[in-house]
């Protein structure tokens, strides 16, 4: 292993309640268990109490291994003394404590840096996917369409360091692991190796109250590319205005486009026209298949996967095979219930203005539209988002969810004259919204918050889970 772990003392800086630090922390203990025997090679830090991790230190699998704990503060001195600084996806690059490890000369790393060094690695290729939205669709789909592959990376339950057991597995099937890249991943570094594929699904404003700007954004996205060599692809938006600037970097990759409208002749992808999909490459186009019945934003998400899966290796006719049974993405407008008088679409994981205005796209021109939204603000604009509503939300169909995005999604309404002198209810808690919306008879409700959750619940996920309990109960037909 590039990294040498067994004989280093390891410093892991947050063990979290959302898992990805139980699993790095389960894996350095495996790492390192002949060390172990000879006292505490691992020292866990966290802010928060004992208590609030209870559930996460359940999930430790010690090995009977000693192991330093410190909760509810980070001391200098671990950072002094310990070789190596593990840094949990919760703890952004600019934090006071990576600035004090890098002043201290500590080498630090965080989990995907351990997944690409493990020595078990060396001769598997991977497709990495990154972008502002579609990033787990398109890998879930993706992984899918490519039969021996292995998900992993930013998604729930498929950590990079969990999947590491199924690699021996994958290396002797030929397939490749499908990994989504965070922007919270590809903060320490930019991946060595590099993804074989690249996929960079669309950009736009997220996360600034993490980066500050939409520059330091758009940098640590593109690091993706930044050691692919010209034996890899890189797969781009040919729809998606920030492509020109992805470009300007000058990829040495061979790049593919996918895109919604045809392609310039001197363009290699995949694109639609009259219902037919097309690929193209070394100025020949042909018809590869017709268009899946699939809604705007989903179709777009195929069109990516189905590149990546041709460039891998995959026929064409393979592909149009598999697609026609595609599995559906928890909390991504998701259909969690559908009966005599309600729809209802889950669509959690829209953790910002974009992301719930793509939602509207898809679902906006229905007369009996529900929406509901609101969350935590990441520092973004909402602007564009309380227009569509105006333009497409009565107000008796507009339900608001408390939380400091939703303050600002209501002054842009006030703005566009949406609200004019009547108050707007804002509810405390899901079980309040849904008997509200239960009062209108019928309906598509549509879930899609255009914020983050941390002021209410954990996560996205553990949001999209609530609300999927809650409506299994609260949308039973009457008898």
């Amino acid at each position: 292993m590039k990294m040498e772990l067994r004989n280093k003392k390891i410093l892991l800086v947050g063990l979290g309640v959302l898992g990805g630090g139980v699993a790095t922390a389960n894996f350095l203990l495996a790492e390192g268990l002949p060390a172990g025997r000879h006292g505490a090679r691992l020292t866990i830090t966290d802010l928060r109490t004992r208590v609030e991790l209870k559930e996460s230190l359940h999930r430790l699998k010690l090995h009977g291994q000693k192991v330093n704990f410190v909760f509810g503060r980070h001391r200098m001195e671990d950072f002094k003394k310990n070789d190596l600084i593990v840094f949990n996806a919760g703890v952004p690059f600019n934090s006071p404590w990576v600035k004090l490890a890098i002043k201290l000369k500590k080498e630090i790393v965080n989990d995907l840096k351990l997944f690409l060094e493990h020595p078990v690695n060396k001769k598997i290729k991977y497709i990495g996917i990154t972008g502002t939205r579609g990033k787990t669709t398109t890998a879930t789909w993706t992984n899918y369409l490519l039969p021996k592959s292995i998900l992993g990376g930013n998604i729930p339950g498929h950590n990079p360091l969990e999947i590491l057991k199924k690699t021996g597995k994958s290396a002797r099937a030929g397939g490749p692991f499908v990994l989504e890249l965070s922007s919270f991943q590809l903060e320490f570094s930019a991946p060595n190796p590099p993804p074989h594929i690249a996929i960079i699904t669309n950009f736009s404003n997220d996360h600034l109250n993490r980066y500050g700007t939409l520059s330091n954004y758009f940098k640590i996205k593109a690091r993706i590319l930044k050691n692919q060599t010209n034996r890899d692809f890189l797969i781009l938006n040919a729809d998606d205005p920030y492509t020109k600037k992805f470009l300007s970097l000058k990829p040495r990759a061979c790049i593919y486009f996918f895109s919604l409208l045809p392609l310039p002749r001197n363009r290699a992808g995949i694109f639609v026209c009259e219902n037919k999909i097309f690929f193209q490459e070394h100025g020949y186009t042909r018809k590869i298949g017709q268009t899946p019945n699939l809604p705007e934003i989903s179709l777009v998400n195929f069109l990516r996967a189905a590149l990546a899966a041709r460039l891998y290796g995959s026929s064409w006719k393979n592909i149009f095979k598999r697609a026609r049974s595609l599995p559906s993405i928890p909390f991504r407008q998701e259909e969690v219930l559908r009966n005599r008088h309600w729809t209802v679409i889950n669509d959690s994981a829209a953790t910002s203005p974009d992301a719930t205005l793509a939602a509207l796209k898809s679902f906006g021109k229905l007369p009996n539209l529900v929406l509901i939204c609101g969350g935590t603000d990441k520092k973004l604009d909402f602007g564009e988002l309380a227009r569509e509503i105006a333009r497409t939300i009565p107000l008796r169909r507009l339900f608001l969810f408390n939380g400091s995005a939703t303050k600002k999604l209501i002054i842009e309404l006030r703005k566009n004259g949406y609200l004019k002198n009547k108050k707007m209810a804002i509810f405390d808690s899901l079980q309040k919204i849904i008997r509200a919306v239960r009062k209108l008879k019928n309906g598509l409700v549509l879930f899609s918050p255009a914020g983050a959750s941390f002021e209410k619940f954990r996560n996205e996920f553990d949001r999209g889970e609530k609300f999927n309990r809650i409506v299994r109960v609260g949308f039973k037909d009457k008898k």
